[in-house]
């Protein structure tokens, strides 16, 4: 029985978006255009002035020595923050920001994968992960061998409800409320994060408005 069903067709508050509290400020993140950027600079003071917003800075979300959770892997590791009192005053910053990314690896497209897996194809391996029953044999005896290569795009791992999530962190606490697939390892990394021991860390789960794998990463919530 869905406990949550008259709340979820009539619009009732349950998604992370959801959350709000007195004297709550937005964050919102500005990513790099495509993986292989990382941050050079910005402008902050050209949009701190703007209506509503508190401040703009670069943060480092995985300083050097920070112990990782398998959780952590695919974040990029410094990112522009956008702190305001509103969603839509955050958006116009963001929009209006100048921040300058540097190359530092081949940026990820449809084409680099294919290229790149391409290459595995053709390299072959000299302790095959598994081996049912002898293929070259097979392949020698076969009336007729079709040969067939397919692909995919490489896509946005969205979902349906933007990635977010609520925090209040003071120097006893850390209470945190959001959408998230992999709570356990959240709470380890922010440990690390924040130098604070895990028992003074709550994780709290709202629902999630999609996650289809997306929300396993937890880098949005640190």
């Amino acid at each position: 029985k869905n406990v949550d069903g008259p709340k979820l067709v009539t619009g009732k508050p349950l998604f992370g978006l959801d959350i709000q509290t007195e004297g709550m400020l937005i964050a919102m993140i500005v990513h790099p255009p495509a993986f292989g950027y990382s941050y050079k600079s910005m402008d902050a003071e050209s949009v701190k002035s703007m209506p509503g917003i508190k401040d703009v800075f670069a943060i480092e979300v995985y300083p050097e020595g920070i112990e990782k959770q398998w959780s952590d892997g695919g974040g990029i590791d410094k990112l522009v923050a956008i702190v305001g009192e509103s969603t839509w005053q955050c958006m116009q910053a963001k929009k209006a920001l100048k921040v300058e990314w540097e190359k530092n690896s081949p940026l990820e497209s449809t084409a680099w994968h294919e290229e790149e897996l391409t290459k595995l194809l053709n390299t072959s391996s000299k302790e095959p992960a598994r081996k049912d029953g002898d293929v070259t044999s097979a392949f020698k005896k076969a009336a007729q061998i079709v040969e067939r290569t397919y692909s995919a795009p490489f896509l946005a791992h969205n979902t349906m409800e933007p990635m977010n999530f609520f925090a209040d962190v003071t120097a006893e606490k850390a209470i945190l409320n959001g959408p998230i697939q992999t709570p356990e390892f959240l709470e380890k990394t922010l440990a690390a994060r924040l130098d604070m021991p895990v028992e003074k860390i709550d994780i709290q789960m709202t629902r999630m408005g999609g996650g289809f794998g997306r929300r396993l990463y937890g880098h949005f919530g640190v």
